[in-house]
């Protein structure tokens, strides 16, 4: 959720000429995919190691 949000802000902290080269949809789609990716990495089984839980 950082990133997503990191996204949002380094988008408003752009001056208003640059602002307007990168459409406002653009930003948003960006910021839902990383926000679901995110979501997808929590939710899948990430444990590659011993079965009993061991590093």
């Amino acid at each position: 959720m950082g990133v997503a949000t990191g996204v949002q802000g380094a988008w408003i902290a752009l001056p208003d000429d640059m602002r307007r080269s990168i459409p406002l949809w653009a930003v948003a789609t960006l910021t839902i995919i990383i926000l679901v990716l995110g979501m997808w990495g929590r939710l899948i089984d990430q444990s590659k190691g011993e079965k009993d839980g061991g590093v």
